[in-house]
């Protein structure tokens, strides 16, 4: 039987129990040696899966139940032989929530419309797609930069580089992966030069936090609204004082996104594994009882800093 190990905080897993052999374990109990004789994974971004973890394991197949998959080395897993999936688009919702919740506390507390204001939009799939809808029914004027998107779809007119949003924008906000490979690096894209020349008073990032040099818009005295930081979970609390708002990379942390993750990856490990679950949907989320208020968040954060951890693993799903 199948010998699949599943981060314990990912919903849902326990339909795998019917066909696999599941063991469920935290993310800081997904070790080496816990790993060695597991076929497959299911993982959260708090895996690193690398050579250190797989090395002489017999995983053949690693499902991400996130967007991003920055903590996967792809290139073991392809010199490996080891199968890997994402579950791209699945918290998209919820992350356009919480930045619209965040541009309405900052036209609040900055008095100002958001129809007065320019958004640059940095990564315009899923995610970014969605921020776009929401900003235009704000009547804010966008402006979209995606490199590879600008490439593959050379007729449209609908992108711009991104000195044109560093010149213009007043606000930017990021929807990228991180990746450091050419040809569109992501690393630090918004690095000590961006953000000093930039002519936004707000940066918001929702997506990782190595794309933006916080330590950066710290110096800048720029507004920052940041949910994914450098070095988590060990956060800088410089950045966090600095911070107009401080939330614990939940950002994506609605029921239906992470149903929609888990829907993702059960999918995929019954395809590759022949499990039989190859159309299964987890339940649908029920509405949610009350608009969403990111300042809770906020405050949770700056009363605990050092349990960034525990406040995302134990995070109530909005």
């Amino acid at each position: 039987m199948t010998h699949i190990i599943a981060d314990v905080h990912i919903p849902y897993v326990n339909v795998l129990q019917t066909v696999a052999d599941l063991e469920l374990l935290e993310p800081s109990e997904i070790t080496a040696g816990r790993v060695s004789k597991a076929d497959a994974l299911l993982i959260r971004t708090r895996t690193r899966c690398n050579a250190s973890l797989l090395e002489g394991s017999h995983v053949h197949y690693i499902a991400t139940a996130t967007i991003g998959y920055d903590h996967i080395d792809t290139d073991f897993c392809r010199l490996h032989g080891i199968g890997w999936s994402n579950a791209p688009g699945c918290n998209a919702p919820a992350v356009c929530e919480y930045v619209e919740a965040a541009l309405n506390h900052y036209a609040a507390v900055r008095h100002i419309a958001l129809q007065q204001l320019v958004i640059g939009i940095i990564g315009v799939g899923h995610v970014g797609s969605l921020v776009h809808q929401m900003c235009r029914r704000h009547g804010m004027q966008t402006l979209l930069c995606d490199p590879p998107r600008r490439m593959s779809e050379s007729g449209c007119s609908d992108f711009c580089d991104m000195q044109q949003i560093l010149q213009q924008a007043d606000i930017i906000t990021v929807h990228t992966p991180l990746t450091t490979a050419p040809p569109y690096p992501t690393h630090l894209l918004l690095d000590e030069q961006a953000i000093r020349t930039a002519h936004a008073r707000l940066i918001i990032n929702a997506a990782r936090g190595g794309i933006v040099d916080e330590q950066a818009v710290v110096r800048s005295g720029k507004d920052y609204i940041v949910d994914c930081w450098q070095n988590e979970p060990d956060i800088c609390h410089a950045t966090l004082q600095h911070a107009l708002i401080a939330t614990p990379h939940i950002a994506g942390y609605s029921m239906q996104g992470k149903a929609n993750a888990s829907t993702c990856c059960i999918r995929a490990l019954s395809r590759f594994f022949h499990l039989g679950l190859d159309t299964w949907t987890a339940p649908p989320a029920p509405a949610p009882l009350r608009p969403y208020d990111i300042m809770h968040d906020d405050r949770m954060l700056r009363q605990s800093p050092d349990s960034f951890e525990a406040l995302r693993s134990s995070y109530p799903l909005r």
